[in-house]
Parts: structure tokens; C-alpha cells; sequence
């Protein structure tokens, strides 16, 4: 009876301490060969790549204290996956801001992408189609609609 007890609590307390570890997390190939764990945790992003080279192991800050969503695509449209990490903003919740990092096979690294106008990708919209990433922006107070092409 005592080793059921025992065993029951080490698997709560494991479980509690996993579950608060991380928050999100998700596995994929960004490109052939390689694998990329990346989960987040306590305002941080951290990932793992894999490949034939070794590993490599990085942490984002992310500046809120909003909770923070995972997300995986190819945002530069070019084959190569990366991953977007999303959060309400801490004004009146209303926008979505995305942080999108592209994996570098050269740098074995995920490099952070940037709209072509504005500061960030807020409310983000992925057009696969049209190989655009469209977000809001301010300007003088007032929104606009950014379009960001990469190099085709």
C-alpha cells in the first residue's frame, strides 16, 4: 500500500512540475536531417535543434506576461519551416502579436523576421497562396494593413 502511495505522488509531482515546466511545446523537421523541440516557459521561448553537426540549444525572451502560443509554418514560403510565438497584448487584449523565426541551415539557428512596415506582426494572416504574411500597423494612431513578401 505504501509503495502504491509512493508511487502515485512521485507520478503528481512529476507531472505538476512537467506541466509547469512547459507551457507549450511542439517537435518538427524545419528542413531534412535536422529536428527542432521548441517549447516555452515562464516568458521565455527555448528550442532544441538536432542534426548530424549535434545539438544546439538557444532561449528568446519575450517581453509580456501574457501567455505565450506555439505555432509552426513555412513563413518565408522557401521549404524551410520556422515557428511563430503569439501573444495578446498587454494594452486592452485586443491585437495578437507574433514574434516569427525562420530556421538558418547556415547559422543552425532560428533567426527572427520582421514586417516590412511597422514595429511587430500584429493580428497575423498567412496567405500561402499568395506567399504573403499580412499584418496590422499603426501609423498616427490610426491601423493600417502591412503586406510582407520575402524573396521569392
Amino acid at each position: 500500500m505504501k509503495l502504491n502511495k509512493f508511487l502515485f505522488f512521485t507520478v503528481f509531482f512529476f507531472t505538476c512540475v512537467c506541466a509547469w515546466a512547459a507551457d507549450d511545446e511542439t517537435s518538427f523537421h524545419p528542413v531534412n536531417g535536422t529536428t527542432a523541440v521548441v517549447s516555452t516557459a515562464g516568458g521565455k521561448v527555448l528550442y532544441t535543434i538536432t542534426d548530424d553537426e549535434g545539438v544546439v540549444k538557444k532561449s528568446i525572451d519575450v517581453d509580456t506576461e501574457s501567455k505565450l502560443h506555439l505555432s509552426v509554418g513555412d513563413y518565408r514560403f522557401d521549404g524551410t519551416k520556422g515557428f511563430a510565438v503569439s501573444y495578446l497584448d498587454e494594452g486592452m487584449g485586443v491585437y495578437e502579436v507574433y514574434r516569427i523565426f525562420s530556421y538558418s541551415r547556415k547559422l543552425r539557428v532560428f533567426e527572427e523576421l520582421s514586417p516590412s512596415c511597422g514595429d511587430e506582426f500584429l493580428d497575423l494572416k498567412v496567405d500561402s497562396k499568395k506567399k504573403t504574411l499580412t499584418s496590422t500597423y499603426f501609423s498616427e494612431n490610426e491601423p493600417k494593413i502591412c503586406v510582407t513578401k520575402f524573396g521569392d
